[in-house]
């Protein structure tokens, strides 16, 4: 009999991971996700808008603040791209794959692959960290794919999008938002043999989900 499949979601590797690992173990493991409020829509309006606006745009002419990011010469390939690792780890029957979607990759005339994220909000330094943990999510779905060749990933990327203007025009009957844009690059981590990888195969090895945070307003939805 085939082991059970758990998922693990990149994105819940960057901001959920960090608020408490109580509710990341509910969510992945036992499978019960946070309550949630509407998610608004202009975000998934922004989110189409942007990758419609770059579907035909090279790597090697992506340019910020007037300058040419240093990319290898290549072309979009994907948007949103779902994808799904081999196992990361198998306790007691259970095999733990990661899997989500992609914002978009670039095929390198290299022959490999770049993986860029799309946000739009303004870059915060310890923001970092937690969207690198996403974007190594999906290199190791790239390497280690549970279907398909595997594909070499050499750079990683975050493009911020900040509101920076906000233009009337037409007596208020039209308007136009302008944004700022700041392009970040990710450095790698092993999803399995990093500090991180070993602390994420711990959490996901409890029994019953380990203790939530002090602070976690979701705990008692798990009681």
């Amino acid at each position: 009999m085939p082991n059970d499949i758990i998922k693990i979601s990149p994105s819940n590797l960057s901001f959920l991971w960090d608020d408490c690992k109580g509710c990341f173990w509910e969510v992945t493991v036992n499978r019960n996700p946070r309550p949630s409020g509407p998610f608004p829509s202009i975000f998934n309006t922004l989110d189409l808008l942007q990758k419609k606006a770059l579907m035909n745009l090279r790597s090697e002419n992506i340019t910020v603040d007037g300058l040419t990011i240093p990319l290898p010469k290549g072309e979009l390939i994907v948007g949103d791209l779902r994808v799904q690792s081999t196992s990361i780890l198998s306790i007691e029957g259970k095999d733990f794959v990661l899997a989500g979607k992609m914002d978009c990759g670039y095929q390198f005339e290299d022959a490999t692959t770049g993986i860029v994220d799309y946000k739009t909000a303004k870059p915060k330094d310890d923001y970092f960290i937690k969207y690198g943990r996403q974007l190594n999510a999906y290199r190791h779905c790239l390497e280690h794919p549970y279907i398909g060749v595997p594909e070499k990933v050499s750079r990683l990327g975050l493009m911020y999008f900040t509101p920076s203007s906000f233009e009337v025009r037409d007596g208020g009957m039209s308007a136009s938002c302008g944004f700022d844009v700041k392009w970040v690059d990710v450095d790698f981590l092993d999803m399995v043999e990093s500090k991180f990888g070993k602390e994420l195969a711990s959490v996901l090895s409890f029994k019953t989900a380990p203790e939530h945070e002090r602070m976690c307003q979701y705990k008692r939805h798990y009681r």
